[in-house]
């Protein structure tokens, strides 16, 4: 499957030894947002794909951990703490998130088990049961929390609470440019200022 995604894999690399890296479909609108480097905490890899119920997907197909890992390996990021851009990566039982963790020993994997809403003018990143009402306001139905997710030496997984948001204690600006990367299937990505429910 890697050979498979692998021209639609798009790395860009950011200031303080960031990289985002985004898999999306060919033709699926969530990967021609334009995302800065800059929303990756130093040092980290950001990564950005559809995602539901603890599943990340690749046009519509879902992409099992191991592959993702595969990628991550082949781009010499898989030793890099990660932040997950993938909505609901810790939902649900043996989610992508502690699957991505148990494969790289020690590697914080920084994820939620709500949706992940990007705001495009700040690069806050919110973890939130989130909708664009038609003012164009986010309003949040229940916010979340990021959790560092890693694999210690005896097999054991480890879990730390952080904020709702990456920057930890940022903003959140209810107008601002909020998007998000969307469930497995490319009609319902939203845009950026887009309306979705919650």
């Amino acid at each position: 499957m890697v050979a498979a995604l692998w021209n639609d894999v798009v790395v860009e690399y950011g200031p303080a030894g960031t990289a985002l890296v985004r898999i999306f479909a060919e033709g699926d609108p969530s990967g021609n947002t334009a995302l800065d480097p800059r929303l990756v905490p130093a040092g980290h890899v950001a990564l950005g794909m559809r995602g539901q119920g603890g599943r990340a997907y690749w046009g519509g197909q879902e992409v099992p951990a191991e592959v993702v890992h595969a990628v991550l390996v082949r781009l010499g990021l898989a030793e890099r703490p990660r932040l997950l851009l993938v909505p609901e990566a810790l939902a649900g039982e043996d989610p992508i998130g502690e699957r991505l963790a148990r494969l790289a020993v020690g590697v914080s994997n920084i994820a939620t088990d709500l949706r992940v809403r990007i705001d495009l003018r700040n690069w806050t990143v919110l973890a939130a049961h989130a909708a664009v009402g038609s003012d164009r306001r986010l309003q949040v139905a229940a916010l979340g929390r990021f959790r560092v997710v890693v694999r210690q030496p005896d097999g054991r997984l480890t879990y730390i609470e952080l904020y709702p948001t990456i920057p930890p204690g940022n903003d959140v600006e209810l107008d601002g440019d909020w998007w998000e990367p969307g469930g497995p299937r490319a009609g319902n990505a939203t845009s950026p200022g887009s309306s979705g429910s919650i």
